[in-house]
């Protein structure tokens, strides 16, 4: 699974992923072997996961129970999609 810098923000927040998390990681680690690639792309989903929580933990006031329901179903998706 690549994402594009003009994708859609795989965090959830609707903006594309150039305006949102890239800069939350170091994007000259793509470049290269399949290896870092999949390793940057487990890093942008990771990142992308931490701020999805810290939105509903600060704005929808999830509980902890909560985020971890939402994390174990975002891994869950996320390894379905990943084996495609």
């Amino acid at each position: 699974m690549e994402i594009g810098r003009n994708d859609l923000c795989p965090c959830g927040s609707g903006k594309k992923f150039k305006n949102c998390c890239i800069d939350k990681i170091d994007t000259k680690k793509v470049k290269g072997s399949e290896q870092r690639l999949n390793k940057q792309t487990e890093a942008i989903m990771a990142t992308c996961l931490v701020s999805s929580m810290e939105v509903l933990k600060d704005k929808f006031e999830f509980t902890q129970e909560q985020l971890g329901k939402f994390a174990d179903e975002y891994i869950f998706t996320l390894q379905k999609k990943l084996k495609k």
